[in-house]
């Protein structure tokens, strides 16, 4: 599927805004799953949690209770080490259906994270199909290493979803998802200390944000973004504990910034439609 996405119209000049920032405190901590993405239940045959946690890390850092009937029970866990902070937490006795748990991580601070649990579900073989949204043509923050954390540029916009399959549905709020853009990592942030979405990209779980600069003369090259053209984009997904991991449709965009209109309330005619 090619996605196609023209822009046409006069010139504008678009400044350039650098940010400054500074990193939070024992940023980059979460754990999935978590209820707080809001992704619902996830499956009584999870293959474990995934952390990410800073400092110290053994398996004294970690605990894991079910707290349904209000009294905590403790499930006993291992910990094993996925990749730098991140830890995947295995439980060593089969969790609950219909039921809801406490996780702890202690890391560079203490941090409390719940999920609920349903019934066991089949193990996915298929991941879902991707679609995109019509392009838009405006002011991104982007990371930048030009005397700031942020800066501000007029990029073409494409974002792009992820349409879970029925079998996949379940599992929607165990997966770690990482998209790739003409076979590489896609990673973007709109900042140099912002931290994604746990377990998704700088926009959110399942979804992500695909741009090419279209002021690009005399800027720093490490935001210029995909480029203008046609990309192949894919969104995978891994189930960790399950040794699992899915991809989804391949959908081909294209992002022109051919000019742009000096008039901004009217950003000229935009045409989008789609070829098999």
């Amino acid at each position: 599927l090619l996605v196609v996405a023209l822009l046409s119209g006069g010139v504008i000049a678009w400044p350039s805004e650098a940010v400054a920032c500074a990193p939070p405190r024992c940023s980059g901590e979460w754990a999935i799953p978590w209820d707080v993405i809001d992704d619902g239940p996830v499956p009584a045959n999870l293959g474990g949690i995934v952390c990410s946690m800073r400092g110290t890390v053994d398996e004294s850092s970690v605990a894991l209770e079910d707290i349904t009937t209000g009294t905590p029970v403790s499930v006993p866990v291992s910990l094993s080490a996925i990749s730098d902070h991140v830890y995947l937490v295995t439980p060593t006795t089969s969790l609950n259906p219909n039921s809801t748990y406490r996780f702890n991580g202690d890391g560079c601070v203490n941090r409390t994270y719940t999920f609920a649990t349903g019934e066991s579900a089949t193990l996915p073989a298929t991941l879902g199909t991707l679609t995109a949204a019509p392009l838009t043509v405006g002011a991104l923050h982007v990371a930048t290493v030009e005397g700031g954390c942020s800066t501000v540029v007029l990029a073409g916009q494409v974002q792009v979803s992820l349409e879970l399959s029925a079998e996949a549905q379940p599992w929607q709020g165990a997966f770690i998802y990482s998209t790739y853009v003409n076979g590489n990592l896609w990673e973007p942030t709109e900042s140099l200390v912002s931290e994604p979405v746990p377990g998704g990209s700088w926009i959110g779980r399942a979804r992500d944000l695909i741009y090419a600069l279209c002021d690009w003369w005399g800027q720093d090259p490490s935001y210029w973004g995909a480029g203008p053209g046609i990309h192949s984009v894919v969104i995978r997904a891994e189930l960790p504990g399950h040794g699992i991991i899915l991809e989804s449709t391949e959908l081909l965009i294209d992002i022109q910034c051919v000019s742009v209109p000096t008039d901004t309330s009217s950003m000229g005619r935009i045409k989008s439609y789609y070829k098999d």
